[in-house]
C-alpha cells in the first residue's frame, strides 16, 4: 500500500492522473482496503503537496473515520482481524 501512497503522493504521478472525488474510493477498491487502512491511506494523503488531493483526502477521511469508529463500537471488543473489523 506505502508504494502506491508515494505514487500518488508525487507531484509529477499526479499530472497523469486524474483527482477527483472518486480517485480515492477507486483506488481503496481496488487495493481492497479495509476500514482501518481506509483511515490511514485518507490521513496519510492529508499531507500531500497536491492541494485538490488534501481537499479530497480530508473529505474522503471525514466519511470513512466515522465507519471506522461504529464498526469498533458495535462490537465491542478490542481485537481487529485482517479485514479492519473488530473480533
Amino acid at each position: 500500500m506505502f508504494s502506491y501512497l508515494m505514487f500518488i503522493k508525487n507531484p509529477i504521478a499526479l499530472q497523469t492522473l486524474k483527482v477527483s472525488a472518486q480517485l480515492l474510493p477507486q483506488i481503496s477498491k481496488i487495493l481492497k482496503l479495509n476500514r482501518l487502512q481506509e483511515v490511514v491511506f485518507g490521513v496519510i494523503l492529508l499531507s500531500s503537496s497536491h492541494p485538490e488531493l488534501r481537499i479530497h483526502a480530508k473529505t474522503y477521511t471525514r466519511l470513512k473515520f466515522p465507519d471506522l469508529i461504529s464498526s469498533f463500537l458495535d462490537t465491542g471488543m478490542s481485537t481487529i482481524n485482517p479485514q479492519g473489523h473488530l473480533i
